[in-house]
């Protein structure tokens, strides 16, 4: 891929992470003690079709899909998307699978809506959904006639990790900072505000932190809700299937993070004790693992999947494996 500069992105400089992830869903090495398994020794070959802005130019993505298919790769991760797709885009997806015998799996996207995202909703490319980790489809997740598997994208832990955590007295929770709240580390009393119509008492002894369940109001009123409580922090995560597909935002002057569905309900049983949200410096060297979430969390699940069955039957084509993936999901 080519920045906005002309400078050209390597493959292994990913600073945000997304590529990273995705790798660690298909191939994280286990018995090790530290972070998640894949899905077992498969090999990657890793190309870039964006920058760090997550922008790009669409000739860079049919760069990193050539490359693919010449490095031999048999099924093909793309957790990206647009709106649009040229011919020539439609024609590199076509070759790659009806003539090289490629799997390709897109994203199907994350606007909530009943939209067509590309390449996910070209005919010879998987469509993949996200799914919540108790089987109900992500609110976030694009559906369509084009969406063929669902798989889990919510709450998903791999090999990026982040500077930002969720601390009690005896544990701490990696979390995701909400774009545009506050980097601060702020101490308090943790404070139950997951009741939708119950005012929840947010000003304890200088100010506490809410605790908020993602599913009983949309966002950016549960973020108010907890400022006008007195909150001087919050923590929010999802407790069932929502509606809401809005994509977190704050411009309040607290720290708002979103932690997983199992840490929100952890997070009951410290309930009137002190925690803290925390922000490493960037040049800390402490880290854990991320959680994300989104459809692009989905796809490395069946890539994985369908690169596992296909290493036991090889004599199969890319397209009774397509099928078999589909009548057993």
């Amino acid at each position: 891929a080519i920045n906005k500069n002309g400078l050209v992105m390597k493959w292994d400089n990913d600073i945000n992470g997304h590529g990273t992830h995705i790798a660690g869903v298909i191939a994280a090495l286990g018995n090790n003690d530290v972070g998640v398994i894949g899905a077992g020794d498969i090999p990657l070959h890793i190309t870039r079709g964006l920058d760090d802005n997550s922008g790009g130019f669409e000739s860079d993505i049919i760069d990193a899909i050539d490359q693919c298919v010449n490095a031999g790769a048999k099924v093909i991760n793309v957790s990206l998307g647009s709106t649009r797709m040229s011919p020539k885009a439609y024609a590199t997806y076509a070759k790659a699978v009806n003539e090289d015998g490629v799997m390709i799996m897109a994203a199907a996207g994350n606007r909530g809506a009943l939209i067509h995202e590309y390449p996910a909703s070209h005919p010879d490319v998987i469509s993949v959904a996200a799914v919540y980790e108790w089987e109900k489809f992500w609110a976030g997740s694009n559906f369509s006639d084009q969406v063929e598997i669902a798989a889990p994208g919510h709450s998903i832990l791999s090999t990026a990790t982040t500077k930002t955590a969720v601390h009690t007295f005896d544990f701490s929770w990696p979390v995701v900072q909400i774009a545009g709240s506050r980097s601060r580390e702020q101490r308090g009393v943790l404070v139950d505000c997951q009741s939708e119509n119950e005012v929840c008492d947010a000003d304890v002894r200088g100010g506490g932190i809410c605790l908020m369940a993602r599913d009983k109001m949309p966002f950016n009123q549960m973020v108010q809700k907890c400022v006008n409580a007195g909150g001087k922090g919050a923590i929010i995560f999802d407790s069932g299937p929502r509606s809401d597909t809005q994509m977190p935002w704050s411009r309040d002057n607290i720290p708002v993070v979103m932690v997983p569905t199992h840490v929100g309900l952890e997070l009951n049983s410290y309930l009137d004790t002190r925690v803290s949200i925390g922000f490493h410096k960037a040049d800390s060297a402490e880290h854990t693992y991320a959680y994300y979430e989104g459809t692009s969390m989905a796809v490395p699940h069946v890539v994985a999947a369908a690169a596992l069955v296909w290493s036991h039957f090889p004599e199969c084509s890319n397209h009774e494996i397509r099928y078999a993936l589909a009548i057993s999901a």
